[in-house]
């Protein structure tokens, strides 16, 4: 546990159970302070701890709901339902890709942090359009679509800016 005390000169001082004292220096350090198991941004552990499963608790709750309906024979498959869960399934391994490359990636901007919040809206955004709760209408394809593409374009600018950057980066070592 660390205890944090304020110093005559305004800076915090930091107190831990293995540590005498030490400043802090700057912000940076206290955030990888925060970060309690990786030296990750706290941007990426807001991400991956808290944004992404709330976002997909909230999409597999909802999901539950219509699988139990499904078991129960309450719902007839239907072309339409296969379908849906067709696409349920396609969005769901899009954004697991984008979690494992939060997960493993070293370097993880501000704009990283954006794109994320996108692709959960994109996501989110698509679930609501597949519509998994009424068997009988048709998933709304144009959403569907636009979302898909958001989330691909979307990537391929940040596919792209990761490869000039190694680029350039492959030129100073």
């Amino acid at each position: 546990m660390v205890f944090r005390r304020w110093m005559s000169s305004g800076r915090p001082e930091l107190i831990g159970a293995n540590q005498t004292s030490s400043c802090i220096d700057s912000s940076s350090d206290l955030l990888h302070l925060m970060s309690r198991e990786s030296n990750r941004p706290v941007r990426q552990e807001l991400m991956l701890d808290l944004i992404y499963p709330a976002v997909l608790g909230t999409i597999l709750y909802q999901l539950f709901f219509t699988i139990a309906h499904v078991l129960r024979e309450q719902y007839p498959v239907t072309a339409i339902l296969r379908i849906k869960w067709a696409l349920v399934v396609i969005s769901i391994g899009f954004y697991v890709c984008d979690y494992l490359y939060i997960t493993f990636t070293k370097r993880y901007y501000w704009w990283s942090f954006l794109c994320d919040v996108v692709f959960l809206l994109a996501f989110y955004a698509t679930i609501i359009a597949i519509d998994v709760d009424n068997p009988t209408r048709p998933p709304n394809y144009k959403v569907i679509l636009l979302s898909y593409l958001i989330f691909l374009l979307v990537y391929l600018v940040w596919d792209g800016y990761e490869f000039l950057t190694i680029g350039r980066m492959r030129k100073f070592i």
